[in-house]
């Protein structure tokens, strides 16, 4: 039996995320296997403040991971989002932003100075 559901709009998002982040939409993922640390993406964790944070929030907005005020503030609803952000993506659930995490949250930004493995 099957019943008419409408889509959720986050169900969608995390797919075309997951995705992107596989590689499916990019030629560049060879070149992401490698970890990439890049000055923009600083670790962070609670108690830090300040426009990286913002940016984390963001994120974690957009994909529906936080539900939170963007204020550049890493507070406990913060980094509960981040570790749901980190379990739903295989990570080591700390509620703390290395570069593994950032590489999942932007799954597609080449690192700098860096070519694309063929």
């Amino acid at each position: 039996m099957t019943t008419d559901r409408p889509c959720q709009p986050q169900s969608l998002l995390i797919l075309l995320v997951t995705a992107i982040g596989w590689g499916i939409f990019s030629p560049i993922a060879p070149a992401l296997a490698q970890p990439c640390n890049r000055p923009d993406r600083p670790d962070l964790s609670p108690g830090d403040n300040g426009n990286d944070v913002r940016r984390l929030q963001s994120i974690l907005l957009l994909l529906g991971f936080y539900q939170g005020p963007i204020d550049g503030s890493y507070s406990t609803d913060l980094a509960n989002a981040v570790q749901s952000f980190q379990e739903a993506t295989s990570l080591d659930p700390s509620g703390q932003v290395n570069t593994e995490t950032w590489n999942k949250l932007l799954p597609n930004s080449a690192c700098p100075n860096r070519p694309p493995d063929r």
